[in-house]
C-alpha cells in the first residue's frame, strides 16, 4: 500500500505497511531519501489512539546508500518506543523490529523472542514490524520461503548500552 503522510522534514509517497494494536499503530515507511541522492531510507510512526482520535507519538528514520542493500533478502531496524497517553498516567513501553522485504524469494519473516516464543508477519506490502514488551529480546529473525523453508537467519544487533539489552544472555 502507498500512503501520503508527513514526517519530519518531508512529504512524499512511500512504502508502507501499518501494524494496529490496542494503544494505537505503527506505520512503517521505506523508500527514496529526498535529501541525499542514492540513499534509501526506512522509519517509523507510532500514533496513539486517545479518546477516539489519533495523535502522533514517536517518529524516527534511517539513511543508508541504497547499494548496501544490492542482494540482501531484506533490510530491518531495531528500537524501543513508548506512548505516554495525555491526560492519563499510562505509558507503554514497547521493543519494535521493523523492515522491508527486498527480495521476491521471501515470503514470510518470523522473530524468535528469548523464551521461544515465535512471532511470524507475511510482509504484506513487502514490510513488516513486531512489537514487543522491552522486557524481551528478539534473538533471531527468519526469512521465510513460500515453502516455509529458511532462506536466512539474523541475529538482531542491538545498540551498546541502556536502553538496550545485549543479544547473548537468554537467546
Amino acid at each position: 500500500m502507498t500512503i501520503l503522510f508527513s514526517i519530519g522534514y518531508f512529504s512524499q509517497s512511500l512504502l508502507s505497511g501499518r501494524e494496529y494494536f490496542d494503544e494505537g499503530a505503527i506505520v512503517v515507511f521505506t523508500g527514496d531519501d529526498p535529501q541525499q541522492t542514492g540513499y534509501t531510507m526506512m522509519g517509523f510512526a507510532v500514533f496513539r489512539q486517545d479518546l477516539g482520535s489519533w495523535n502522533e507519538g514517536q517518529i524516527g528514520s534511517s539513511s543508508r546508500q541504497a547499494e548496501e542493500l544490492t542482494g540482501k533478502l531484506i533490510d530491518y531496524m531495531l528500537t524501543d518506543f513508548n506512548f505516554q497517553g495525555k491526560g492519563r498516567d499510562l505509558t507503554f513501553d514497547y521493543r519494535l523490529l521493523a523492515g522491508e522485504i527486498l527480495s521476491p524469494t521471501a515470503e514470510s519473516i518470523e522473530a524468535v523472542l528469548e523464551d521461544g516464543t515465535v512471532l511470524q508477519d507475511e510482509g504484506e506490502d513487502d514490510v513488516f514490524a513486531f512489537k514487543i514488551e522491552v522486557s524481551h529480546n528478539f534473538c533471531e529473525l527468519r526469512v521465510l520461503d513460500a515453502q516455509e523453508n529458511i532462506l536466512e537467519s539474523i541475529m538482531p544487533e542491538y545498540e551498546a548500552g541502556p536502553p538496550f539489552p545485549t543479544s547473548g544472555p537468554g537467546c
